[in-house]
């Protein structure tokens, strides 16, 4: 294990090092605090949604029979409750329906059978969201049986663009100049449109916007997405709503039922929210978590608990999982592969980023379906990898039933009969592409938090930096030669996690590891750099470093 530390000039201040870094050198105060109306990219260069509102308009005028086909994740989610709200609250339109996938027994995306049940409803447009990209033969088929198709997504095209009445998505959008957004905020840009072709004034307008503006943050924050142009003004501008109260019920109830300490950052959402809202898909159907988002206050509350529940369910799932796959690994292949028929197909995902993380390699976690015949599953990879670019390789990409995803995660599904095929053309192609020197865990630090910087004022100047995320994350400190005094465990959940007790020269900090207490016996007493997140301490006061890697001195 190596560290780069990507700014290494001690003269210059904490705050200013980190803007360096992130070529912020000027329109400063912009990035601080940016505002919607500056990055704002209008909705009508969209390709397609011109004619994805006139076929809407239609439908409501003839009274036509509308689904909704959402994904089935937290963007999904809040893609589908949006649409649904805005159809029936701001048009005023009742005749409107949601349809979700089965996770298990459907996989990803529209299906012919989904096409089918909708011919029976009387279906005669189906709109998606957070998906419909990639489904080029269903949009074929539903057009043989007469039913329109509008496709709002954000993922990449793979081949070719589904031939359907209107596609939104700002991968196929030459004149949009922002890629980022999420499934949400390209509902978000449709009903904003929708609202500026329907000529409704000022105020209508802004009540539209600042609805569901807090919807369409949190699905930016849970899907990945970067948060960096129109998405760092949207997610900014929503923390600071949310902080004064200003949000839906649902969201309120929600935060109040999971006692959140205010004021409410982005993590909160990412590590509280988000596993609740995206359990229930993973393990059981999404219309738990749409219901959460239906209702508020004493009517959630039967919704908040079960969600609760199946969280729970789902991590004890995963903990299961992931020790099992743990005494799988083969440390002298350059890809991790593991398959079972006890892994559940909702948590594989967990499963294949914490033995990717922790070996620095790509992993492959496959569930097995006996009874469909065929295994589905998560890829997910270092940065030095791309996924891409393997599963379109010859010797690949023909086995593969369907694959799907962004950057370095992943979905696939095969075939049990040409399972074997694809862990050997998988371990072949690593084996050809990934090199010794590539395995060697090299940490992109920001800079060295040296004993100076170890101000309040310095520390807090950080949070200007936020919200963090994709495209602008959370600054990674180095502390060198620190003196670790103790080492203890805090037991709180599965193996527990490492607390050590630091001296920086003459400031004594507290590190925590979290998640790491299975693995106490690699941390000692004595010299050490420390590399991880500074962030205050709600507990204790003061500051305390959130470690990711401790490297001990021989």
């Amino acid at each position: 294990m190596k560290y780069t530390v990507l700014n290494d000039e001690p003269t210059l201040p904490l705050l200013e090092r980190l803007l360096k870094i992130r070529n912020i050198d000027c329109a400063i105060n912009d990035f601080f605090d940016p505002k919607i109306s500056h990055y704002w990219v209008d909705p009508f260069l969209l390709s397609d949604i011109k004619k994805a509102i006139q076929r809407i308009e239609q439908a409501i005028e003839k009274k036509e029979r509308i689904m909704i086909f959402w994904d089935y994740d937290v963007d999904g989610v809040t893609s589908s409750y949006m649409l649904y709200h805005f159809f029936q609250h701001f048009l005023e339109y009742k005749n409107i329906s949601i349809m979700y996938p089965h996770r298990r027994h459907d996989g990803y995306g529209i299906k012919n059978k989904h096409i089918d049940e909708m011919k029976q409803k009387e279906i005669s447009l189906i709109i998606t969201v957070d998906n419909g990209i990639t489904s080029t033969k269903e949009a074929l088929y539903a057009s043989d049986l007469w039913i329109d198709m509008i496709i709002t997504d954000h993922h990449e095209k793979i081949n070719d663009i589904p031939v359907a009445v209107a596609v939104v998505n700002p991968h196929v959008s030459d004149d949009y100049n922002f890629n980022g957004l999420c499934g949400a905020s390209v509902v978000f840009k449709l009903i904003n449109a929708i609202s500026t072709h329907l000529q409704w004034d000022k105020q209508k307008k802004s009540l539209v916007f600042q609805y569901y503006l807090p919807l369409v943050a949190f699905a930016t924050v849970a899907d990945c997405v970067p948060l960096t142009h129109e998405n760092r003004a949207m997610v900014k501008r929503w923390l600071e709503l949310i902080n004064k109260g200003e949000m839906p019920s649902s969201f309120a109830s929600f935060i109040k039922y999971l006692k959140i300490k205010w004021p409410l950052k982005a993590y909160h959402f990412w590590f509280l929210l988000w596993p609740r809202i995206n359990a229930a898909w993973r393990i059981a159907t999404s219309y738990d978590s749409l219901n959460v988002f239906m209702t508020s206050w004493s009517k959630q509350i039967e919704h908040l608990e079960k969600i609760e529940w199946i969280n729970t369910e789902r991590k004890k799932l995963q903990d299961a999982a992931i020790k099992k796959a743990k005494d799988e690994v083969n440390d002298e292949e350059k890809i991790i592969l593991s398959t079972s028929t006890d892994y559940h197909a909702g948590i594989v995902w967990i499963v294949a980023w914490r033995l990717s993380e922790q070996h620095y390699k790509p992993a492959v976690v496959l569930a097995i379906d006996e009874e469909k015949k065929e295994a589905t599953g998560s890829l997910r990879a270092p940065a030095y990898f791309s996924i891409i670019d393997m599963l379109q390789d010859d010797t690949i990409c023909g086995l593969l039933e369907r694959f799907g995803g962004h950057q370095q995660a992943w979905g696939l599904t095969v075939k049990l009969k040409n399972l074997k095929k694809l862990q050997d053309a998988f371990y072949a192609y690593c084996q050809k592409k990934i090199s010794d020197d590539d395995l060697i865990r090299n940490i992109i630090v920001d800079t060295k938090l040296s004993e100076q910087d170890i101000t309040n004022n310095h520390l807090r100047e950080i949070e200007k930096l936020a919200p963090f995320g994709i495209g602008n994350k959370e600054p990674l400190f180095v502390l060198e030669d620190v003196t670790i005094t103790k080492v203890s465990k805090v037991w709180r959940n599965g193996n527990g996690h490492v607390k050590l007790h630091v001296e920086h020269g003459k400031h004594k900090l507290q590190a925590m590891f979290w998640r790491k207490g299975g693995d106490i016996d690699s941390f000692s007493e004595g010299k050490a750099h420390l590399i991880g997140n500074i962030q205050a301490d709600d507990f204790n006061g003061g500051w305390q470093l959130i470690g990711q890697y401790c490297i001990q001195n021989d």
